[in-house]
């Protein structure tokens, strides 16, 4: 099943990718609120751990990825979930997986798996798009 914000750029993406499938739209999935450091470039943002000024701290977005992640897979039932957000949300699912938040910036348009394996989570960079497991 596909998931996606329900921010314009999420859901145009995710159209282009799956033009045969209708994403449906989790509030969770959205990025982070910057407050009044919206629009600004990323060289001028706060360290993740900080709150910008009328802000969103980064704790609540984890807890917001996490109920929307846990929301996808409840309504995906036997099927992989397929969410298609934005680079903070990547970020929150590393680090609700055990990795690093602070690790290289995913790259627009990319595919990224987040499967569990006897070691802990793993994050894998999809090289090709492959579309069969969209239910």
């Amino acid at each position: 099943m596909l998931f996606a914000s329900p921010q314009q750029r999420a859901q145009e993406t995710a159209r282009l990718a799956f033009p045969h499938s209708s994403p449906f739209l989790l509030e969770g999935l959205r990025e982070r609120d910057w407050g009044q450091l919206e629009n600004r470039p990323v060289s001028e943002l706060l360290p993740r751990d900080q709150t910008p000024e009328g802000g969103e701290p980064w704790a609540d977005m984890i807890d917001r990825v996490r109920m929307a992640i846990t929301e996808a897979q409840r309504f995906a039932a036997a099927h992989v979930p397929v969410c298609v957000a934005h680079s903070g949300v990547i970020r929150a699912v590393r680090h609700l997986t055990g990795g690093a938040a602070d690790g290289p910036s995913p790259a627009n348009t990319t595919p990224y798996l987040f499967s569990p394996g006897p070691e802990g989570w793993r994050e894998t960079l999809l090289e090709q798009k492959d579309t069969r497991w969209i239910a």
